[in-house]
């Protein structure tokens, strides 16, 4: 029986899958353990759970199906079957290596064929051995490596810019200490001017995501999948449960983060 790990950003892909599964796991060849709905939770999720199937959604927010799996230490990596609304022309690159793919929306007749490769290629070699996902994992890396080299050195402005009725307000970046977001609204945490340890609060109409676009990644990280912190600004990392971290800021402005967030944190202010 494989223990199943669903992983797609959308919430009604995943109660889908979990329907077209209903078979399978009344039939004793499947177990959903749990699902993830974002690449670094993916992560989070296979530290805590000996997984030996996992359901991957290519493109997904924080890291995309690709990235997940270049992360996935080789003891620690399951089957993996991909999930992806992308037609067949633009899966060809990796088609060839043998590792499933479900094209959305999933048929319950690919559901039992994708599990049967599953358990075929379970019976016959260990998922860490195998050359057929190692030869993915290489290919991505050349595809990175090429990005990489075509990549032109992006310009970040050095301020945001809050637009209302009546004004535009104008925030320094080197002034942000924090960005949470909640209900779709952003409030970005600034260092009161003449105070180096005040800070004050402005709301802003954006997501996450568009504020994230606006930052140099040298500067700042997401720590949580609600939460961007400016690194300068970071005071202390405080041990926290579940084996996270607790991020206190300028102002005594407390984030926690996530676990997998918490230790790339950790690493980056280590060098």
């Amino acid at each position: 029986m494989f223990k199943v790990l669903i992983a797609d950003d959308e919430d009604l892909a995943r109660k889908r899958l979990r329907r077209l599964l209903k078979s399978a796991e009344e039939h004793k060849k499947v177990k959903i353990i749990d699902e993830a709905e974002d690449g670094l939770e993916v992560l989070e999720k296979l530290d805590i759970y000996q997984i030996d199937l996992l359901f991957l959604d290519i493109r997904m927010p924080e890291l995309d199906g690709f990235e997940v799996l270049a992360k996935i230490p080789a003891h620690k990596r399951p089957l993996v079957i991909f999930t992806t609304a992308y037609h067949e022309y633009a899966i060809r690159a990796f088609e060839e290596n043998a590792i499933d793919y479900l094209l959305k929306p999933i048929s319950e007749e690919r559901l039992t064929q994708a599990i049967a490769k599953a358990e075929s290629r379970k019976a016959s070699l260990s998922s860490a051995d195998d050359p057929r996902l190692n030869k993915l994992l290489e290919w991505l890396e050349k595809q990175e490596e090429e990005e990489e080299k075509a990549v032109v050195q992006e310009h970040f402005p050095p301020q945001l810019t809050l637009q209302s009725k009546d004004r535009m307000l104008v925030l320094q970046t080197s002034q942000v200490v924090a960005i949470e977001t909640a209900d779709n609204i952003a409030r970005i945490y600034t260092i009161k001017e003449g105070s180096p340890t005040e800070l004050v609060r402005h709301l802003a109409s954006y997501t996450l995501d568009e504020l994230e676009t606006k930052l140099n990644p040298e500067e700042f990280m997401r720590i949580h999948r609600n939460a961007i912190v400016r690194l300068d600004q970071i005071k202390e990392l405080q041990s926290y449960q579940s084996n996270r971290y607790k991020v206190v800021l300028t102002g005594n402005h407390e984030i926690i983060a996530s676990r997998e967030r918490g230790r790339i944190l950790k690493k980056t202010i280590k060098h």
